[in-house]
């Protein structure tokens, strides 16, 4: 546990400050980054960050970051619960939860699959963000495609193209107050609602 004391207000706004500071330059040089936003819906004593992220196993995904003022949380959305295979499916995410460091695969809302972790906000700078980046895109990138063909078998059968679109090139985002929604389309929808978003290969790049 850390036992750190706790940020005040004006080492809050400087953590923040710094953030963004590593955001701007992420957005300008790294290609995995698409896109920013600040979420505004959020107390005195909290910041948060939306981090749309291009993947090449899951075409996007959305990194939320939020700080407090004694930890940095980070979270994003990886996929509906599994509708078959329940088993295999969890066992091949406990697998990949011994190898992460400073991240777990967990269940959230609606069962679905999250990917969640926290580090003292003590300890954040620009080198470790871009470890937790690193970190969460590897994660993911390794982990969806066989976990999808695992707990989707069927639907690989039943309609491939409409399955590879909604779940290797669909994203889940987060609202403002930390709520998800995600793509709802056709008759191979695996689970999640919501709006469509664009999800087209380098939409929303600056």
């Amino acid at each position: 546990m850390d036992e750190s004391p706790p940020l005040s207000a004006d080492e809050l706004d400087r953590s923040d400050a710094l953030i963004d500071a590593w955001l701007g330059r992420q957005l300008a040089q790294n290609p995995v980054l698409a896109s920013v936003d600040r979420d505004p819906d959020v107390g005195p004593t909290e910041r948060r960050w939306h981090l749309r992220v291009l993947g090449e196993e899951k075409d996007t995904f959305t990194l939320r970051f939020t700080l407090r003022q004694r930890m940095l949380h980070y979270e994003t959305y990886v996929m509906p619960a599994p509708e078959e295979n329940h088993g295999a499916f969890f066992e091949h995410l406990l697998r990949r939860n011994r190898r992460l460091v400073g991240a777990t695969f967990c269940i959230g809302e609606e069962d679905a699959v999250f990917l969640v972790g926290a580090v003292p906000a003590r300890s954040v700078d620009d080198a470790e963000l871009d470890r937790l980046l690193g970190t969460l895109w590897a994660a993911v990138e390794q982990c969806f495609g066989s976990a999808v063909r695992i707990g989707f078998a069927s639907r690989f059968t039943d309609c491939p193209l409409l399955l590879h679109f909604m779940l290797f090139r669909s994203t889940l985002v987060f609202r403002p107050g930390g709520r998800y929604v995600g793509d709802r389309s056709g008759k191979c929808d695996p689970g999640w609602t919501g709006h469509r978003a664009d999800t087209r290969r380098g939409a929303g790049r600056p």
